[in-house]
């Protein structure tokens, strides 16, 4: 299969969108009891105590706080809501091939695919150094490749790489 090299993959550009499992810090100008630090349930909502159940899964930050401004209608005079995602979910991935220990793993948003292969044992001896690759299946099969050195060596497009979920780290 192709791949191209992570210097030349471009970036998601994609905005991100609320999942459950995202902290969300709500801030409604002028109402401190409306605002706060809220976790997006699984089934997609927020519970904000004196409003319920408020459904942000999906959205943007932009557009959760439109929808949250909406259900303030009636409670506050023209509402001015922002949302900021303040901690995003952790993200599932898998790690195969020559590392010390394969298998699954959850990972913060921003753990780099150096520190995840730490966490996976390490190259073993028989590790091709130049044979790192990230297989992404959305939104079409790609296969990323790093070297070890660049990795390691802090080079730019190597350590702000973004997982995502269900991506797969293969070491050759």
């Amino acid at each position: 299969m192709p791949y191209v090299w992570v210097r030349d993959f471009p970036p998601t550009g994609q905005v991100r969108r609320i999942q459950s499992g995202d902290t969300l810090g709500v801030t409604v100008r002028g109402q401190s009891d409306l605002s706060g630090s809220y976790v997006v349930r699984e089934n997609g909502t927020i519970l904000q105590p004196l409003l319920g159940e408020v459904l942000v899964t999906g959205l943007t930050e932009i557009e959760s706080a439109k929808r949250f401004a909406t259900v303030l209608k009636g409670v506050v005079i023209k509402p001015k809501v922002s949302i900021t995602i303040l901690k995003p979910r952790p993200v599932r991935i898998a790690v195969t091939g020559e590392v010390g220990t394969p298998g699954n793993f959850t990972v913060e948003y921003d753990e780099t695919v150096l520190s995840v292969i730490a966490r996976a044992g390490g190259l073993t001896p028989y590790a091709d150094r130049s044979g790192i690759y990230v297989l992404r299946k959305r939104p079409k099969l790609v296969r990323v490749r790093f070297t070890y050195d660049d990795l390691k060596g802090g080079d730019l497009a190597s350590s702000t790489f973004e997982l995502h979920d269900n991506d797969v780290i293969v070491v050759e």
